[in-house]
């Protein structure tokens, strides 16, 4: 592969010379090196699809600017980070039968930049499952294909049309990229479990009397291992008026690490 490599660095940098030996191959149809790209400018992670327009060419050399090659005709790259990459095509003819574009065949080149905008990692969630936790072992089971639907206003939520949905992996966790800022209304569910108990907000499970102790007064005598709810109105009570049929993301332009507790 280093060969390789190699080899195409020295056309690259030389097919400019080798155009000048063209006299030597009276009445040869020379190679016209085309491509166009699906796109100029992407967002990381996003595939690019390249169609070769090449004429009077057999085989092709790609180098996709970040350090991969490819003597696919028509290849799709991905670009994993943000950047500024020059693409270059090698189309030539092998004249020489050895399956290579080398210094004895008749090549040409054409070249594209693309343009990669970084991804911006906005939210990270863990999803657990609040109804794991038992005195003897407090730590939350994390939830695995739970679905997280955000909604950018009170119309997409009411119209049930949910603006991102990603679902949780093998570890419990969401990640959303690229949010505009917005306070985001959020509804987390699966299998009978969601952030949201009879209407109210769950923000997490006390673990103890101390934790019940320092919250907002909700009615039930709670004990530990219940669900604490939300106050969503801030007056120190958990009562009808803090009753909502979603959570909120409520992202400002940095990015939210958060574990969002789930149960029934």
């Amino acid at each position: 592969m280093r060969n390789k490599i190699f080899l195409f660095t020295f056309l690259v940098s030389t097919f400019f010379l080798w155009s000048c030996d063209d006299d030597d191959s009276p009445g040869q149809d020379l190679p016209e090196a085309c491509f166009e790209v699906s796109a100029t400018t992407v967002k990381a992670g996003e595939e690019v699809t390249f169609t070769n327009c090449s004429k009077n060419a057999a085989i092709y050399a790609w180098s996709f600017g970040d350090g991969t090659f490819s003597t696919e005709t028509e290849p799709v790259h991905t670009y994993t980070e943000g950047g500024s990459y020059t693409v270059t095509l090698l189309s030539g003819s092998d004249t020489n039968t050895d399956g290579d574009l080398t210094t004895d065949d008749v090549v040409d080149a054409a070249t594209e930049t693309i343009t990669v905008e970084p991804v911006v990692k906005s939210a990270e969630l863990t999803i657990v499952d609040g109804t794991s936790w038992t005195q003897e072992n407090s730590t939350l089971a994390v939830v695995e294909g739970a679905k997280v639907d955000l909604y950018n206003s009170q119309s997409s939520f009411d119209g049930g049309k949910p603006d991102f949905t990603v679902t949780s992996d093998e570890n419990g966790k969401v990640v959303f990229n690229d949010l505009e800022t917005n306070q985001y209304f959020m509804v987390v569910t699966k299998d009978g479990l969601s952030n949201i108990k009879d209407n109210f907000v769950i923000m997490g499970v006390f673990q103890n009397q101390g934790e019940i102790d320092g919250a907002p007064f909700q009615p039930g005598n709670p004990k530990p291992g219940d669900f604490r709810l939300g106050d969503l109105n801030g007056d120190g009570i958990i009562s009808n008026d803090d009753k909502a049929n979603y959570g909120v993301l409520d992202y400002k332009g940095e990015l939210i690490v958060r574990e969002i507790v789930i149960g029934k």
